[in-house]
């Protein structure tokens, strides 16, 4: 945020940073609420940084996700404001909220540097509608921190869907069925997968179901906010 003398501001505080480009203040930093430990595959709180009891029995289709929130302010109101109210200002901020969280888990666990950099992609008419892809923005700033390609036709949503919102887990899962395609062999390599917002996390399975379909290697899940109810 830039105001009318030309300094930089924190995005929520509106204070001047003494690092310009970070676009978030130390203090405000701290009042994100971020999840102190979660499951490795579904990001959702657990008491230490193990896999939950849920998705040990599952064959998930990724092998790591990585959330840096809750669906919670302040990173609710900065995402709905990048989304629909077309604040793409914002979106640098916001990636390198993602750099740090997948910074952290590199630190902590060793995840290896994806080859790939692939936003989840809107139908085409939303995106028309909207005139931008969040994910896309986010996934391409990271893209460049990490020194990743950030192909923007790898995968398309090729078919519309009824809202999400009222659907119950497995009525998303039925929902979303036969809705991407990857139009490239990927050859083992490796993809991060970026969004803004993972609730159920099926439009996310289903997604890597397609990339593994197209001989993807290893899947990292990133997303600025993970839903911890759907309620």
């Amino acid at each position: 945020m830039v105001n009318l003398n030309g300094s930089i501001r924190c995005i929520l505080c509106h204070l001047p940073l003494a690092v310009n480009c970070h676009g978030i203040c130390s203090y405000c930093l701290k009042q994100i609420p971020i999840i102190p430990n979660s499951c490795l595959n579904c990001a959702l709180p657990t008491v230490d940084n193990t896999v939950c009891h849920s998705c040990r029995k599952k064959n998930l289709p990724w092998q790591i996700m990585m959330a840096v929130g809750e669906y919670n302010q302040p990173l609710k109101r900065l995402v709905h404001q990048l989304k629909f109210n077309g604040r793409i200002e914002l979106a640098h901020a916001l990636a390198r909220l993602l750099l740090l969280r997948w910074l952290t888990f590199r630190h902590q666990f060793g995840i290896a540097k994806p080859d790939l950099v692939l936003p989840v992609p809107l139908f085409f008419l939303r995106q028309w509608q909207r005139g931008f892809n969040q994910a896309a923005i986010l996934a391409k700033l990271l893209a460049g921190w990490l020194n990743c390609d950030c192909p923007s036709q790898y995968l398309l949503r090729h078919q519309a869907t009824p809202a999400q919102k009222m659907l119950s887990a497995a009525q998303r899962r039925q929902n979303l069925i036969g809705t991407f395609i990857c139009r490239n062999i990927l050859h083992q390599k490796r993809v991060l997968l970026v969004d803004d917002v993972v609730t159920t996390g099926s439009t996310v399975e289903e997604i890597c179901h397609t990339l593994k379909r197209n001989k993807a290697g290893e899947i990292q899940i990133i997303c600025l906010c993970r839903t911890l109810s759907l309620h």
